[in-house]
Order: C-alpha cells, then structure tokens, then sequence
C-alpha cells in the first residue's frame, strides 16, 4: 500500500500476458488511495481485454498507447476525475467513465514523427 503517493508516471514497461489485474489493483484506491495525478505511457500490455481503474482521489489521467495495448475495453471508477486525456486511442474497444465530476475529455490521435 502507498498511502501518501499521489502522482505517478508509468511509462516504457512491458507486462506478462495476463497480469492485467495486477496493474488494476496497483492503480487503485486500495493500494494508493492518495493518487491524484497518473501518467500512463508507452505501456505494452499483451493480450489486455479489460483495464479497469478504480480510484476515488484520482483528478487528472493522461494515456499513451505505443507501442502496443489492446484491443481493450476501458473502464474508469473515477468519481474525482476532471481531466482525461487519451492519445492513440486506436487500441481501445470499448471505454467505460463513471466520472461524475469530469471538466475536460480529450482524444489526441497519434502523431508520427
């Protein structure tokens, strides 16, 4: 549990096939119950269907998709959540937000350099 954590950065990892879950529950209200700004970047998640985040502090996400997520069904649990920002949003199936107190949404398609 990381009780005083608020921001954090996840960016260049690749997960195991079916460990999905164990990123959920780092992300959650259980074990950082304080996390008020996430960065999800550059993440490869093999063989992901669902991610679901469930945190009830959290008030701004930002996720970038390369090199690989999906295809993936999004569900947000994120009753503080007032930004959302997703970048390369092809990956995703099907995107889920229970964030009743959410100011600004938005999409950014993937820009190549």
């Amino acid at each position: 549990m990381f009780i005083s954590l608020v921001d954090l950065s996840l960016e260049n990892i690749e997960l195991v096939a079916g460990s999905g879950h164990l990123l959920a529950h780092l992300l959650s209200s259980a074990c950082c119950p304080s996390l008020k700004k996430l960065q999800l970047r550059e993440l490869s998640l093999p063989e992901l269907n669902e991610l679901l985040i469930e945190a009830r502090a959290l008030l701004e996400l930002s996720m970038s998709s390369r090199p690989y997520i999906g295809p993936a069904t999004l569900k947000l649990k994120t009753p503080s959540l007032r930004i959302l920002d997703i970048e390369d949003y092809d990956y995703l199936r099907t995107l889920g937000i229970s964030a009743p107190r959410l100011e600004e949404l938005a999409f950014l398609p993937h820009i190549s350099t």
